[in-house]
């Protein structure tokens, strides 16, 4: 406590020595202010390229789903089904198996629809929205062979853009 006194004292006595020492504080804040905004403003960078290789994952994982399930009712439905036109009828091990497969691909199919809604602009987004706007006014326009024919290229599209996303964020870390 003497020792700041005295120093105090001293200041008091050089008083330009007061706001040289001022001075020379308000520039150390500025260049650590300066420094924080630049650590701050990467990491939000960051962040948003993380962001948005989650987004694209969670497209494909749902492109993916409504791909699968699409097969499936396609196998189990009666309009579409090869087995029926081959056999003219679907197997019951077919059908048993495959039952729930219109309801699933509407639960993925709603999935989709909800993650598009978040996504940033882009345009693939734009041609996944009119692929699923195509698509969207009959559920029974989704267990065909021109549904699974359209949805190849895109989910092909997403995965790659997912991949370049994972690969960006790779080569920022390193």
């Amino acid at each position: 406590m003497p020792f700041l006194f005295r120093l105090l004292n001293f200041l008091e006595k050089h008083s330009g020595l007061i706001s040289a020492v001022g001075l020379v504080l308000a520039a150390i804040g500025v260049l650590l202010t300066l420094v924080y905004l630049r650590l701050y403003s990467s990491e939000l960078a960051d962040q948003r390229v993380e962001q948005e290789r989650l987004a694209w994952e969670r497209i494909l994982r749902a492109m993916h789903q409504v791909a699968k399930f699409a097969a499936m009712a396609q196998l189990s439905s009666a309009t579409h089904s090869p087995f029926l036109k081959k056999l003219g009828f679907v197997p019951l091990e077919i059908a048993e198996k495959y039952g729930s497969a219109q309801e699933n691909l509407l639960n993925y199919w709603h999935q989709l629809k909800l993650e598009l809604d978040i996504m940033p602009d882009s345009h693939l987004a734009d041609t996944i929205q009119s692929f699923v706007a195509k698509y969207d006014s009959s559920a029974d326009a989704r267990a065909t062979d021109a549904f699974s024919a359209d949805i190849q290229p895109i989910a092909r599209q997403v995965s790659l853009r997912a991949q370049k996303a994972f690969r960006t964020r790779k080569a920022e870390q390193s």
